[in-house]
């Protein structure tokens, strides 16, 4: 019954997406490979982030990540398709999968205009405490703690949210 119900499955859906498949939340399943590149193509071109610290909100301008379609769509294809038996359980259950769109390494230009434009906004360097003679006194100067981004944090909740295309603030992490 099971070789039966993975035939049918591969036979209906042949060169389509499974149903219930959904990338970055858009729904793909029943689609054609050609009709979900042009939809999450759309959705991402029109994609715009949101980084927030302390109140202060900037949005990523348009089509400032690089997202990895192709690879994306791969994925979410061979879903059901890999012959594991838990992909079928969880589509004859009728679960949705989500995939996250997949992102190039590294960032681009606008990108990196922006988070530099973030850092000189939110980090603050640190002051070093310091002992020195003056006037034939001993003068000692407190330091001050700075803040900066935590880079790996800060770039793995913003990678989480551009292959979601979610709409939340990303609050950006620091440290002192």
């Amino acid at each position: 019954g099971l070789i039966l119900l993975v035939g049918l499955a591969r036979i209906t859906w042949h060169s389509k997406f499974y149903p219930n498949i959904e990338i970055a939340g858009i729904e793909v399943g029943g689609l054609t490979r050609a009709q979900a590149k042009s939809k999450l193509e759309l959705a991402t071109q029109e994609y715009q982030a949101r980084l927030g610290f302390n109140g202060t909100t900037w949005t990523v301008p348009f089509q400032s990540v690089e997202y990895e379609i192709e690879g994306t769509l791969n994925e979410a294809y061979r879903y059901g398709r890999r012959f594991q038996i838990g992909d079928y359980l969880l589509m004859l259950i009728g679960k949705k999968t989500n995939f996250p769109l997949q992102l190039f390494e590294g960032k681009t230009t606008k990108l990196e205009g922006l988070i530099s434009e973030i850092a000189s906004a939110i980090e603050i360097p640190p002051i070093e405490a310091s002992v020195a003679i003056q006037r034939q006194k001993i003068v000692v100067s407190n330091g001050t703690y700075g803040r900066v981004i935590e880079g790996e944090a800060f770039d793995q909740k913003r990678r989480e949210t551009h292959g979601r295309l979610q709409s939340e603030i990303v609050e950006i992490p620091t440290t002192v």
